[in-house]
C-alpha cells in the first residue's frame, strides 16, 4: 500500500483556495512548525496556480495570507540569528 500526501509548499496553497478562518489558521501554524519558503509559495501561485476557478479577490487573499505567514516566520528566524 502506497500513501501519498502533498509536499507542505501544496498543502499550503490547498488550503489558502478555500480561506475559511480554519484553514487560514491552519496555514500559520503549518508555517511554524515547517520550513516553508515565501520565494516557493510566491514562485508556486504565479506559475501553478493560474488554473483556480473561484473568486479572485479571495483566491488572492489566501494566497497572500499563506506568504505572509511564511515571511513573518522568515523574519523571525533572522532575528534570532
Amino acid at each position: 500500500m502506497q500513501i501519498f500526501y502533498p509536499e507542505i509548499h501544496d498543502l499550503i496553497l490547498m488550503k489558502s483556495i478555500r480561506s475559511n478562518e480554519n484553514d487560514l489558521q491552519m496555514i500559520e501554524e503549518i508555517c511554524k512548525n515547517n520550513k516553508v519558503s515565501s520565494k516557493a509559495l510566491r514562485e508556486r501561485v504565479e506559475k501553478e496556480m493560474t488554473h483556480v476557478i473561484g473568486d479572485a479577490d479571495r483566491l488572492q487573499i489566501g494566497y497572500d495570507t499563506c506568504i505572509e505567514a511564511a515571511e513573518k516566520l522568515e523574519k523571525r528566524i533572522i532575528l534570532k540569528l
